[in-house]
């Protein structure tokens, strides 16, 4: 009896640690952020570009240090790629500048939301005049 309540105990262990680590590797899914590392974007773009082998280390630099700037440059170099090769990786440069459009309004730094409002405004990365301006004058 004594050994069936050992591998009961057990099993429910077992069971627990795995459910535990599904749940702590789905947090970032819900979140909604796409991880830059699923993508090699100089093989995806096929570039020659050396910035790219920077980008992933870019988004996940700005992600944790909440730096709007480093995700606008890391935004950039993406349309770029974007627009010269013509395809959109599932991470886009439109992401990124979503992404760091929140951390400026959260941040509530005016500098930062003008900075974010250009890039929206400019035709070759957002290319939405309408929100650019919003982004200005609710500031």
């Amino acid at each position: 009896m004594r050994k069936f309540g050992m591998l009961l105990l057990l099993g429910f262990s077992l069971s627990f640690a795995v459910n535990a680590q599904e749940v702590i590797t789905s947090k970032s899914n819900m979140a909604g952020l796409k991880s830059p590392y699923n993508t090699d974007f100089k093989l995806f773009f096929n570039s020659e570009n050396g910035a790219l082998t920077k980008v992933t280390q870019l988004i996940e630099e700005g992600r944790k240090k909440k730096n709007v700037e480093t995700l606008l440059s890391a935004s950039f170099i993406l349309f770029l790629e974007e627009k010269n090769s013509g395809k959109s990786a599932e991470l886009s440069g439109l992401n990124i500048l979503k992404e760091a459009t929140q951390l400026a309004i959260r941040s509530k730094d005016k500098d930062k939301i003008a900075l974010v409002a250009k890039y929206w405004g400019d035709p070759f990365c957002g290319n939405n005049v309408a929100y650019a301006e919003e982004l200005v004058y609710n500031e």
